[in-house]
């Protein structure tokens, strides 16, 4: 049996071992292990795993009910740096010493999407800040931030961002590394 020729233009495979993910019902997102962002992308979200020697810190607005990383909405027009350093430091009371950026999640609108039309694209940045300094947050500020010991800290992390896990561990993993070689 002779197979009729076939255009090899017509579908073009995502590369091998791409690992789609939900974010709820409204954004589709595949993970980018990169140490930049791309030109213009569009940032609405990013998540800041924050550690100091052997601890990690947690986050959450006075009178919710779990802890999480530092993080939350991009407002439009703010550059990637000035968003990760304004929100360590109102989140944690931070000053960020080391900074890499580990990735992002190229995410990508689902018609369920009540603010977004289906398809629109956008980044959610993974960071990992060492912090250089600690001051209290005061009792003016919106957040509570708990310290914990980095063994406990990547427990809470895996129960509270089951969906970014590996990514967050990666972050922790990072950190540890650069701290017992005494780089942070």
């Amino acid at each position: 049996m002779v197979m009729p020729p076939m255009d090899m233009n017509i579908y073009i495979p995502d590369p091998a071992a791409v690992v789609e993910l939900n974010f709820g019902d409204h954004w589709r997102a595949r993970w980018v292990e990169t140490d930049t962002l791309p030109k213009g992308a569009p940032l609405t979200y990013g998540y800041v795993v924050v550690c100091m020697g052997d601890k990690g810190y947690l986050t959450r607005e006075k009178g919710a009910e779990r802890f999480g990383t530092v993080g939350g909405p991009v407002p439009e027009g703010e550059t990637a740096a000035a968003w990760l350093k304004r929100t360590v430091m109102e989140q944690t009371g931070v000053t960020p010493g080391r900074i890499e950026l580990l990735g992002y999640f190229d995410c990508r609108a689902t018609s369920h999407n009540p603010d977004y039309e289906a398809g629109a694209a956008t980044v959610r940045p993974v960071y990992l800040v060492s912090a250089k300094s600690i001051k209290d947050l005061g009792a003016s500020s919106r957040y509570e931030r708990r310290r914990m010991p980095m063994n406990e800290f990547a427990v809470e992390i895996r129960k509270r961002h089951p969906e970014v896990d590996s990514q967050l561990q990666t972050a922790i993993n990072t950190h540890m590394t650069l701290f017992l070689r005494g780089e942070v």
